[in-house]
């Protein structure tokens, strides 16, 4: 009897052999050469890895394709094999004696079945964040090809409560590259980025890191406000400080300064000295203390002037005859960089008077408080008064005879060189309200020669910064094409910050003059509209041998995809029902986006800069929820392949007559407006745009929600009203919008019941949707 037992469990045994000898022969590649200078499987893996089984399993966790075993005990790995012909393979694997596992210079290959690409290796930071962007860059798969990389970026810490409405960015990069800079994040914020592989075979693992973006500039402290008492503390100025909230990075420390203005000078931030060195260095104001920021919670009053030390500075006192103002400054500092805001300097902060004045006789110390003036201060005032007049009419009279005689050597010697003029466009707001007019920007002189590239950047001096070349740093990657050349990506030094920018290349050579022409009148526009928080300015121009690079502002996030992206039950769900909400933008941030838009449109309107063509696609959302008008002068480029249709913007006047004004412009932002309160929809999904210009001129009007009150909605229906001189200018469209802000439930983004997002139709948005 026991001899059949044994002979059925030899034979279980042998089907087990024969089992797994049958899943190794589908695996099996077969036996090739090795060379010890150049490995054919480049791999090895250490470990007890001396059977075949073994070695692929430890190749597949490493997602190489292929596992090779030589000398009967050393497993190699790779994704490519044979390079060197057959070879001979004739040893016993040393862990299982059943196994061939190569020979002296040979391996039996096999394959490990994975298909998909590794995981990116070393990810790490390439250069130092600012406060909005991650520049991060890593290493190519050890195996893989034909596969895309996917960068995913969330939000995992950040000190501005506001930041938890952070939505997470992708972006998906070709095989070539190992370099990415990540925009549009929140300063002082800690950011997850992850990274992973994807192609036809399917998704790779991923690899991970945390990145911190920079430290950002705390909020404005308030001025300190000074508490008066009389017969107590003298010589000390007793002050009343207001903690200043963490918004883009940790508060880390207080700074009490105390500024003389009897001699009143210049305040210097990048000079700040404990009391002796400013002295020593003739400067009217000095740090008293520096205050942890648990001081304030626990004291609700600071002693200016009580000689005591505070974090290694001597609070300097009692305070002698002079007139005295205190400011607080919050530090934040995080990973080595330290920013600092300060109050303003202003009398407000007297509780009774403008001015604190220590008076200090030889009997006794008093404080005292500068409530009028003697007789003999109103004389010597008058005096003073009267003397600077005669000097002013001197220095007058004395210009007048500079400018009369030099006048005329001046203007030959600068007859080369014509200014940038727009003498025959109306460029004043009201030539904008009451006709239709078209932006020429640059014109030329009758009969004068076109300018050379030197002569038009000589005339810039003093309207544009002239860039050093040195303060650029343009990278390879290109965000897009204009009329005149590219616009890569890059960075650019503003008062010894690196900030990031777009720079717009334009070849001098590759022109020809009519399209520096049209050039001139690009820039001309972007010189006239000068700086504004709300529009993608002009930084400057940096001139170049080959090319002349255009540098402005940064285009981080299209307002459209930020919209988009907000619709959190299609991206976040979770969030969603936790919140039950629709959307993760706020709907005092709808509000505010909407009010900096129209302060962008009616700064370009009365600078005498025309907008043709806006939408949600011409806007960009910068850190702080801040909008920026694009599309204008030399920032018009596009970031796609395919052109824009702005049929469902536009005004009946501009479908009829291509007529332009600031009331054209009203209607295309009321539908701007209507973008944002749907998150991104597209005006009038069901018509095909062949249809659309017939049925707004039959009075077809964007449709209201119900999240939308009927005040915000009547504001959009005088944008769209069909005589333009009935639509409102930008500054009555702000005047309404503010006072909403004070109002509740204005536009209520809380899921309701039967809940559908207003439809998004991207093919309808573009000129091949005709």
């Amino acid at each position: 009897m026991w001899k059949i037992k044994l002979f059925l469990l030899l034979q279980f045994v042998n089907y087990c052999k024969l089992q797994e000898f049958g899943e190794l022969a589908d695996l099996h590649v077969g036996c090739f050469r090795d060379n010890p200078e150049s490995r054919d499987l480049d791999k090895r893996l250490s470990g007890d890895l001396n059977s075949i089984d073994k070695c692929i399993e430890a190749c597949t966790d490493n997602y190489y394709r292929y596992a090779g075993l030589q000398n009967g005990r050393v497993c190699y790995c790779g994704s490519e094999y044979g390079k060197y012909g057959p070879g001979q393979c004739n040893i016993r694997c040393e862990g299982n004696t059943d196994q061939i596992c190569g020979g002296l210079d040979s391996n039996t290959v096999y394959k490990t079945g994975e298909k998909v690409a590794g995981p990116p290796e070393n990810l790490r930071k390439s250069a130092e964040p600012t406060n909005s962007s991650i520049y991060i860059e890593w290493e190519r798969p050890r195996t893989g090809a034909n596969f895309e990389y996917v960068v995913t970026t969330s939000l995992h810490f950040s000190y501005n409560t506001e930041g938890s409405r952070f939505t997470d960015k992708m972006m998906r990069l070709s095989s070539n590259m190992t370099t990415a800079v990540i925009l549009g994040l929140v300063p002082g914020s800690q950011f997850n980025v992850t990274i992973h592989t994807e192609s036809e075979a399917g998704v790779g693992p991923a690899v991970s890191g945390l990145f911190w973006t920079e430290v950002g500039t705390p909020k404005m402290p308030l001025p300190p406000t000074i508490v008066l008492s009389t017969g107590q503390n003298d010589g000390i100025i007793t002050i009343k400080v207001s903690p200043v909230e963490e918004y883009y990075g940790p508060i880390t420390l207080y700074q009490i300064i105390v500024i003389d203005e009897t001699l009143p000078t210049v305040f210097d931030t990048e000079m700040l000295y404990n009391y002796t060195v400013a002295q020593n260095l003739g400067l009217n104001y000095w740090i008293a203390a520096e205050l942890d920021p648990d001081y304030l919670l626990t004291h609700e009053q600071f002693n200016v002037g009580d000689n005591f030390m505070y974090r290694g500075y001597q609070n300097h006192g009692p305070l002698l005859k002079r007139h005295y103002h205190i400011i607080l400054g919050a530090v934040s500092q995080l990973n080595g960089i330290t920013k600092t805001s300060y109050a303003r300097v202003t009398h407000d902060q007297h509780a009774i008077n403008e001015a604190v004045v220590f008076d200090f006789p030889e009997e006794e110390s008093q404080i005292v408080f500068q409530q009028e003036s003697s007789s003999g201060d109103n004389t010597a005032l008058i005096v003073c008064i009267v003397v600077a007049l005669v000097v002013l009419f001197v220095a007058l009279a004395f210009f007048i005879f500079v400018r009369k005689n030099l006048g005329q050597k001046i203007r030959r010697r600068r007859a080369d060189t014509q200014e940038l003029t727009t003498n025959n466009t109306p460029s004043s707001a009201e030539a904008m309200e009451n006709g239709f007019v078209d932006n020429n920007g640059y014109i030329e002189e009758t009969g004068a020669q076109f300018r050379t590239r030197e002569d038009y950047l000589q005339s810039l001096e003093g309207k544009v910064w002239q860039v050093p070349r040195n303060f650029v740093d343009i990278q390879n990657e290109v965000l897009g094409r204009g009329k005149f050349g590219t616009v890569m990506n890059g960075t650019v030094v503003i008062n010894g910050e690196q900030e990031n920018c777009n720079a717009y290349s334009v070849p001098n050579k590759m022109i020809d003059d009519d399209e520096r022409k049209l050039m001139l009148k690009d820039v001309d526009m972007n010189v006239k509209a000068k700086f504004h928080d709300n529009i993608v300015n002009l930084i400057g121009i940096c001139e170049e041998v080959e090319t002349t690079l255009f540098i402005l502002d940064a285009l981080e996030v299209e307002m459209k995809q930020y919209l988009l992206d907000s619709r959190c039950l299609e991206h976040q769900p979770g969030y969603a029902d936790r919140s039950e909400r629709f959307s993760t933008m706020r709907e005092d941030t709808a509000l505010g986006i909407m009010a900096g838009i129209a302060k962008g449109l009616g700064h370009l309107v009365n600078s005498g800069v025309q907008v043709k063509e806006l939408s949600s696609r011409t806007i960009y959302i910068t850190g702080g929820w801040q909008p920026k008008i694009f599309g204008f002068g030399i920032a018009d480029y596009s970031k796609r392949a395919v052109s824009l249709d702005f049929t469902r913007w536009s005004s009946p006047e501009t479908l009829l007559k291509r007529q332009y004004s600031s009331k054209s412009l009203a209607w295309s932002y009321g539908c701007v407006m209507w973008e944002i309160v749907t998150l991104g929809a597209t005006p009038y999904p069901e018509l095909r745009t062949g249809e659309v210009k017939a049925r707004i001129l039959q009075g077809l009007r964007l449709p209201s929600t119900e999240y939308l009150s009927d005040q915000l909605y009547q504001l959009m229906l005088t944008c769209w009203m069909t005589d333009p001189s009935e639509r409102p200018d930008f500054t009555n469209i702000l005047e309404s919008l503010t006072l909403m802000m004070d109002e509740q439930m204005v536009l209520s983004f809380n899921i309701r019941q039967d809940f559908k997002y207003e439809r998004y139709l991207p093919e309808l948005e573009h000129i091949s949707s005709s």
